[in-house]
This record gives structure tokens, sequence and C-alpha cells, in this order.
């Protein structure tokens, strides 16, 4: 049964048990959005899919500024993968000056200087 299983979270024992990998992807989500709601004052909202413009897993406010966070929890992260954050920094209305991908590993390079790239381990060292 699945909850007597463990689960690999870590980029290791995903390797040697790949069919978990989006399981995986789904649980560091929520890990992701548990954590931001653990922070006193932070204020974390979800941003679906409204017409032309693609999901962002979290938008954070800080103040008039908005920060959206995507979890992107897999071996390789494409171009494809920063649409949502792309498109919403894109909008000048959501005061966005950067965006945040958490990945499942450090090696993950952007071509967008407004994308700050974190592993999920490291990620959760901020609070």
């Amino acid at each position: 049964a699945l909850l007597q299983e463990v689960m690999p979270i870590d980029p290791g024992g995903l390797e040697a048990a790949p069919h978990l990998t989006d399981l995986a992807g789904r649980i560091a989500d929520s890990i992701v959005g548990y954590f931001l709601r653990s922070i006193v004052g932070l204020d974390v909202a979800h941003f679906p899919e409204r017409g032309a413009e693609r999901e962002v897993d979290y938008v954070l406010t800080v103040g008039q500024q908005r920060i959206p966070l995507e979890v992107k929890y897999r071996r390789r992260v494409g171009f494809d993968d920063t649409r949502g954050l792309r498109g919403f920094l894109e909008h000048t209305v959501y005061n966005a000056p950067f965006g945040v991908l958490v990945t499942q590993t450090d090696d993950v390079q952007i071509d967008d200087p407004r994308i700050a790239v974190l592993p999920l381990s490291s990620f959760l060292l901020l609070k």
C-alpha cells in the first residue's frame, strides 16, 4: 500500500525509483505551499490559468510587489517550464520584479535574469 511505502523525494532516491517522480513532484509542491503558509504575515495565493495566462503555483505579495513562485521538481527543467513565471513577470500590472523557480537539483540553468532558481533543499533553509 502507498501509505506503507517509503517515498523518496531526494534526487538520489528518485533515481533508484523513477516511477515515483510524478508523485514526488506533487509532494514537493505541497511542501513548498505548507512552508510558505507557515511564514507569519506572508500573503500567499494561487494564480490559476486565466485565458492566455498560464498558472503559477504561488504568488507572494510583499508590500505592493508580487513574487511569482513555480515548483518544477524534476531532473530536467526547460524553457517551456518557465512560461507561467515569464508570463506573470511580463505583465507590469502585477508589479513583479522577479520570480522564483524551485527545482529538484542546483544545476538547473534558466536563461532569464528575472528568474531565481533554487533547489528545494536550499529553499527550505530560507525561513
